[in-house]
């Protein structure tokens, strides 16, 4: 061998070790959640038939678009239509859906998760829990949205600590071990806008860790598609560039979510998640985004990250 292949030799080893010892960019954790809300003068209501079979429609659609592109959805539904569903989806109407109800055929066909979620004015998490087997469907032990501020809110989330007896249905219980939406009353407030896991400490310590805590909690509602502000995909970019180029700690664990309001569905939303989900499809490939439910992101959490907590404000946002 030549000194000159000794010496290049060399510097392909150096360059190698160092390549080896450079860090990897951490991924976007990222979660297509939808919600459908209680009937309200803001929300449809999902028990009109017409209604009803307009949304079912469009929801399939979307599940469908949101399948095909490998991206993955957490199914967060109040009281309403899950009563709409158990009312309407019978032989028939379930020959699109394998002849299954819509929501166990999202989480049985599609993979996707169902997410309990109650405003609590009539039914607490427990009976929109018992709703959801009623339909045959397993939920997820994900807080699909809670108030958090004021701190003594009637919600009060630090009820999910023990778990909670049903209100309509008495017999009925269920236990959370996730919490995801931290918000105000209509969303007119300082609504949780952070990156990362921790477990809150009590209600009026939201954002401190306290290890002996049972409940973690996923932040993310950084960016949205739809029925809520920052409608833009391109916040999506953005914190994945920020997180890659490295004005974004190298060892944290970034979560986030895209929310889409069920009463907001239409053809021309349908088309544009698609249009955006291809759009983010090559950072997928580069394994920038990782698609992945909110119970999988909690649990790689556990596992992967060792239960370290981390937040960091939403960086699409950052000026």
């Amino acid at each position: 061998m030549t000194n000159a292949s000794r010496t290049l030799g060399a510097m392909l080893i150096a360059f190698s070790a160092a390549a080896a010892q450079k860090p990897t960019a951490p991924p976007l954790y990222l979660t297509i959640v939808v919600h459908n809300e209680e009937v309200n003068p803001r929300q449809p209501n999902w028990l009109d038939k017409d209604i009803y079979f307009r949304s079912r429609d469009l929801l399939r659609r979307l599940s469908l678009t949101i399948k095909s592109k490998s991206a993955i959805l957490n199914f967060q539904s109040d009281w309403t239509f899950l009563k709409a569903v158990a009312e309407y989806d019978k032989a028939g109407v379930i020959e699109n859906t394998g002849g299954k109800n819509i929501i166990r055929w999202m989480v049985e066909d599609l993979g996707f998760e169902a997410d309990p979620h109650a405003h609590e004015t009539k039914y607490n998490y427990a009976d929109i829990a018992y709703l959801h087997t009623q339909l045959g469907v397993t939920p997820s032990s994900n807080v699909g949205g809670f108030m958090f501020l004021p701190p003594d809110n009637p919600q009060g989330w630090e009820q999910h600590e023990n778990g909670v007896k049903g209100r309509v249905y008495p017999d009925a219980f269920w236990k959370a071990d996730v919490l995801w939406g931290a918000a105000t009353g209509l969303h007119k407030g300082a609504d949780e806008r952070r990156h990362g896991v921790w477990k809150p400490k009590d209600r009026f310590n939201f954002y401190e860790h306290d290890p002996a805590r049972r409940l973690i909690y996923i932040g993310g509602n950084c960016f949205n598609w739809a029925g809520m502000p920052n409608a833009d995909v391109g916040a999506i970019h953005k914190t994945v560039a920020a997180i890659a180029g490295g004005q974004a700690p190298a060892g944290g664990y970034y979560t986030a979510n895209s929310f889409i309001a069920q009463r907001s569905l239409s053809d021309e939303l349908i088309a544009k998640v698609a249009a955006d989900l291809d759009g983010l499809a090559p950072l997928v490939k580069e394994g920038k985004i990782v698609w992945s439910s909110l119970t999988a992101t909690a649990r790689r959490w556990r596992s992967e990250y060792q239960g370290k907590p981390f937040q960091f404000p939403c960086i699409a946002e950052a000026k």
